[in-house]
């Protein structure tokens, strides 16, 4: 009887190593508080697929703590890759968990990556963007930068701070859900939000319409709202 109790406190406990490590290394790519990359993969693994998740191990990305190395997420047709400087390509097409993890820090809070439905979809503080552009990362730096048909551009407002842009201002009184486009227009990165606007009208009625804004992804300024010019109006006369 002791054996076998012994024995069941034994799988218990190596259950629960397990369990603590995957839910530790959730995503295929982490970054620490201090810019370290980790990447989840097999140690001397040479083929461009990701390995299974059970044969995977942790690792620093190139062999060591090194804060310098550039995390690249693109698609290709059907093909979607995740590269770390210095590290294989990998195939990350079908991968189901997050792709990237960044560690909550000073001045920003947690951001994952995941791959939903062939695009990428940059999430903090439960406020998600999404984009089919190329997503590059500077771990040291904590800078995203998304490639357009007109460049490299520095994604320098993430999604929470573009939603807090939008409820600041009073653009939008309610949004719809909490995903947002990432768009480029006339060489302007911005972020497309949908949502409400609600005018109470002499304390009788409450009037809401959908409106749709354009936040800056550089700034977090409003570029453009997409309402009726009578709404603007009756906006600015209830105001």
């Amino acid at each position: 009887m002791l054996l076998r109790r012994f024995f069941l406190l034994s799988v218990l406990l190596s259950l629960g190593f397990v369990v603590g490590v995957s839910s530790a290394q959730a995503a295929l790519v982490s970054v620490n508080k201090v810019g370290v990359v980790t990447i989840k993969v097999l140690g001397k693994e040479t083929t461009l697929a990701v390995p299974e998740p059970a044969s995977l191990e942790v690792k620093s990305a190139g062999e060591s703590a090194s804060t310098t190395n550039l995390i690249s997420l693109a698609k290709e047709g059907d093909r979607v890759s995740l590269k770390v400087d210095g590290e294989e390509t990998l195939d990350v097409t079908n991968w189901k968990e997050d792709l990237v993890e960044i560690e909550e820090r000073e001045n920003a809070k947690k951001i994952t990556i995941t791959l939903v439905d062939g695009k990428f979809v940059i999430t903090q503080e439960g406020v998600s963007a999404t984009t089919e552009f190329p997503v590059s990362i500077d771990p040291e730096k904590n800078r995203f930068m998304v490639t357009t048909p007109s460049g490299e551009k520095y994604l320098a407002v993430l999604p929470y701070e573009a939603r807090e842009s939008v409820l600041r201002a009073k653009t939008l009184t309610t949004l719809s859900g909490g995903s947002f486009t990432i768009t480029e227009e006339e060489k302007d990165l911005s972020y497309a939000v949908l949502g409400e606007k609600s005018l109470n009208l002499f304390n009788v009625y409450n009037l809401a319409l959908p409106v749709e804004a354009k936040v800056s992804a550089s700034t977090g300024e409003i570029l453009s709202t997409n309402e009726p010019v009578w709404l603007k109006l009756l906006s600015f006369f209830l105001s």
